[in-house]
């Protein structure tokens, strides 16, 4: 472990820890890089979390707890030690400091609430684990440090010099809170070919901002977002970027929704990746707000929560690699919208889906999920494949889910409900509906199904279609998991089950050949169905990032695999 005084470098605005998490956009302390990584505060357990066992007081909202681990027993005067985690619900982190900690009767009291309070862990529907952060005895580990804010000292542990600096090694803070702010109502401004890095907050920052182009940029390590746009930013395009290890990728809102007036945003042929780097419920790779967003061509994975998190009408999110999200969380969708009858328009098609598995005890995590009576979603022409749940209609309306490939989940492969028969969502999608001219002729004419919906039993998960769909699971997973009584709810029909992977081209990864054959031959040509795209077709176009940074692997951007081998026979 190496040592400096932060002051004998000329650091001496070193920040305070502040509560981030769920509902928080977080504010970062000063953060230490190396070779442009950046390394990991201090924490125990370094993978995973540790159970609640127990709130003493049997209130929910009680702020004392026990846990069960001995290993703040080894701890030597620690102080300012924080605690992150899934308090009570496994969709809802925080990160809060400790008032007292009790080693021997591994008990905690905390400084402050957490969100919806505390229970003991692997209860449903998840929730009860935290981790310890902010300890130097924790320095465990290469890429690892922490700073003591009375003397000012940092300790870090090198994550990639085996313990030994050279003249070649850059390490270094972040200093700046928004690195570029730009003021209201900007517009006309390119960015391009160059590195955006080390900022507390933002990378870059803007409100209602029209013609401002993103373009082969490489944005990193930032303490928020890397991209951050919100009210009415129209002509918002970001393309060939690379942007990492923010605690979010991109925030874009725009257009005007109540006349249904398109932003025109764009976020194209980019790549995402590691963007919940702290935070994780609402550090999105992509937060889309508003009319006519496009989310085309990027490859987006390993995020702790939601990779997409639309809401607004009339976007496009199309041509996209989504993998590996969700990875430290529960009843999260990679692509994900919720709670809004009206927010109609969007279509989801040409992605590739998979490998967004479920990881922590709790509610399920899905490929797609539309939440709490999300309606009216056109989704086609996807390939989902192995994840935990490829697709759920949370008790929402006039959802389309057509001509997709649905091959092996863990759990199922689509699941309904009818969960707005609890009327539990009512007030806050009558909040949304109230507030837009849905009988206006503009609106009528765009979604006529919306009009009469007080008239229709709202509550009622009516119109949902589910057909021309292919499935397999190599086990006995729900294809579609819904009440049978009720078809004028969701009408499933002709569909087919696969019971073979012979049936696809050749489904193995890195191929993901989903390019059907042998027993779906004539189902395919009788229903007319779409060739299924493969992974180069979908993520970026061009080179990613400023042309001086070098490109990334082409298998990783869905690009050519080399020979594939040919498929066995029927």
């Amino acid at each position: 472990v190496l040592q400096t005084k932060l002051s004998d470098t000329g650091i001496t605005d070193i920040g305070q820890i502040v509560p981030y998490g769920k509902y928080i956009l977080r504010q970062a302390p000063l953060e230490i890089f190396e070779n442009g990584f950046p390394l990991t505060l201090s924490r125990w357990p370094n993978y995973g979390f540790i159970n609640i066992t127990n709130v003493p007081s049997g209130q929910r909202y009680s702020t004392v707890f026990q846990y069960d681990s001995d290993r703040p027993k080894k701890w030597a005067n620690q102080s300012d030690i924080w605690v992150y985690g899934y308090w009570y619900q496994s969709w809802a982190d925080k990160a809060v400091p400790i008032k007292t900690l009790d080693a021997q009767h591994k008990t905690i009291s905390l400084a402050q609430p957490t969100h919806f309070g505390l229970r003991a862990g692997q209860t449903h529907p998840g929730g009860g684990y935290f981790r310890f952060i902010n300890i130097l005895d924790e320095i465990d580990e290469p890429g690892e440090y922490y700073i003591d804010r009375t003397t000012g000292m940092l300790y870090l542990w090198p994550a990639f010099s085996k313990g030994l600096y050279s003249s070649n090694d850059v390490i270094y803070g972040s200093m700046i809170n928004t690195c570029i702010q730009l003021t209201r109502y900007t517009s006309n401004v390119v960015f391009e070919n160059f590195i955006l890095e080390a900022c507390r907050h933002f990378g870059i920052q803007a409100q209602d901002s029209s013609n401002i182009t993103i373009q082969s940029m490489e944005i990193r390590n930032t303490g928020s977002y890397n991209v951050y746009c919100r009210k009415d930013c129209r002509n918002f395009v970001i393309s060939k970027s690379y942007l990492h290890d923010g605690d979010g990728g991109v925030t874009l809102q725009g257009g005007d929704r109540p006349n249904l007036t398109s932003s025109n945003n764009f976020i194209i042929d980019s790549e995402i990746s590691f963007f919940s780097r702290v935070t994780s419920s609402d550090a999105n790779a992509i937060t889309l707000d508003g009319v006519g967003g496009h989310i085309e061509h990027n490859v987006i994975y390993r995020g702790q929560y939601t990779a997409i998190r639309w809401t607004g009408n009339d976007h496009s999110i199309q041509y996209n690699n989504v993998f590996e999200n969700c990875m430290n969380s529960s009843d999260c969708g990679a692509i994900h919208s919720g709670k809004d009858w009206a927010a109609r328009g969007t279509v989801i098609r040409y992605n590739h889906i998979h490998h967004n598995l479920q990881y922590y005890y709790g509610a399920d995590v899905r490929g797609v999920m539309l939440d709490d009576q999300y309606s009216s979603v056109l989704v086609e022409k996807n390939v989902f494949y192995n994840n935990a749940g490829h697709l759920n209609i949370g008790g929402g309306r006039d959802n389309i889910v057509r001509d997709n490939i649905f091959f092996n989940s863990t759990k199922f492969s689509i699941q309904v409900d009818g969960r707005g028969s609890s009327h539990r969502n009512d007030k806050s999608l009558m909040n949304i509906l109230n507030k837009l001219p849905y009988k206006d002729k503009l609106w009528m004419s765009k979604y006529p199904k919306l009009v009469n919906i007080l008239n229709e039993h709202p509550e009622e998960p009516r119109g949902n279609q589910i057909y021309k769909n292919i499935f397999y699971n190599s086990g006995k997973q729900y294809t579609v998991k819904w009440d049978p009584h009720k078809p004028a709810w969701f009408d499933v029909h002709s569909n087919i089950i696969s019971n073979s992977t012979n049936d696809f081209n050749f489904p193995k990864l890195p191929y993901a050949d989903f390019r059907t054959r042998c027993a779906l031959t004539t189902f395919v040509k009788s229903n007319h169905l779409t060739t299924p795209i493969l992974p180069d077709q979908t993520g970026p176009r061009y080179h990613v990032g400023p042309p001086f940074v070098t490109p990334r692997p082409s298998w990783l951007l869905g690009g050519s695999h080399g020979n594939q081998p040919s498929p066995q026979g029927c």
